[in-house]
């Protein structure tokens, strides 16, 4: 289906492509996605798999999809990747993600879904970051029904540490009929949380990189002001209208975990 070769930073595609076979057919008023399925590749290697079903209703415009992708690897991923991790390879890594979803204008929407990344693992020339495979999960049940929202689940997990268990849960109920003054309730919670590991991988290096930039940046000397800034820094700011009425956001969690800082018993309600 496409054969691309170019460049992205200093990472080189080759022969980037994707491989794909497709039944369509339109019948009894649908179009019918009876397959669309293939490989995704670089040069001769296989980086995985995608496969899509599904039905498009042409007079009530309903809809419903079925997709996943198989076996998502560093084949595919390492030329959009590596760019986030400074001058780290990845190694391996796996994805799989599969999501299913219905669309009626006329009733309910839902969508559920499923991502699955793991055995991320990079080199690191300055030796710094162990080989350490990572990983990385998230599930969603989500439903939209009269303008009314249900989030019955939202659970992101990370590879649990010493410290943390690494799983987050969010849960919410929108009611949207009014535009003006949504309704309802969002909650997030977690036990504890460990980020120590994925900060190290994606911005540890990147600050080190340019030791000058942040002495350069507070040598700036500060602006002077005026009598005209002092007078508008003392005016009180015009109010601002939030589309929300009786609607509660809560936030948990027990433990949190960066480097050396430590954060216990968040809670944030509003």
């Amino acid at each position: 289906l496409a054969d691309l070769t170019g460049s992205m930073g200093n990472n080189t595609f080759k022969s980037f492509g994707t491989a794909a076979d497709f039944d369509i057919g339109v019948a009894s008023g649908q179009v019918q996605i009876r397959k669309v399925a293939g490989k995704i590749t670089e040069g001769t290697a296989v980086g995985g798999a995608f496969n899509v079903t599904g039905t498009y209703g042409l007079t009530n415009n309903a809809a419903q999809i079925t997709a996943s992708v198989t076996d998502l690897n560093q084949n595919a991923l390492h030329t959009f990747l590596e760019p986030m991790l400074g001058n780290k390879k990845v190694a391996s890594v796996a994805i799989n993600a599969s999501a299913n979803a219905q669309y009626d204008p006329a009733g309910a929407t839902a969508l559920k879904a499923s991502l699955q990344m793991t055995n991320l693992v990079v080199n690191d020339p300055t030796g710094q970051i162990p080989a350490t495979p990572l990983g990385f999960a998230c599930q969603m049940d989500a439903g939209l029904d009269k303008k009314v929202v249900e989030v019955k689940q939202f659970q992101l997990s990370l590879t649990p540490t010493a410290r943390g268990t690494n799983q987050l849960q969010l849960t919410a109920h929108i009611d949207m009929a009014q535009t003006n003054a949504w309704q309802g309730n969002v909650k997030l919670q977690a036990d504890s949380i460990d980020l120590t590991t994925y900060y190290d991988l994606f911005v540890g290096n990147k600050s080190a990189a340019n030791p000058t930039q942040t002495a350069t940046a507070t040598a700036k000397p500060a602006a002077t002001g005026t009598s005209a800034t002092a007078s508008s820094a003392d005016k009180e700011p015009d109010a601002v209208q939030l589309p929300l009425r009786n609607f509660t956001a809560d936030v948990s969690v027990r433990r949190f975990y960066l480097k050396e800082i430590e954060i216990a018993d968040f809670q944030w309600t509003t």
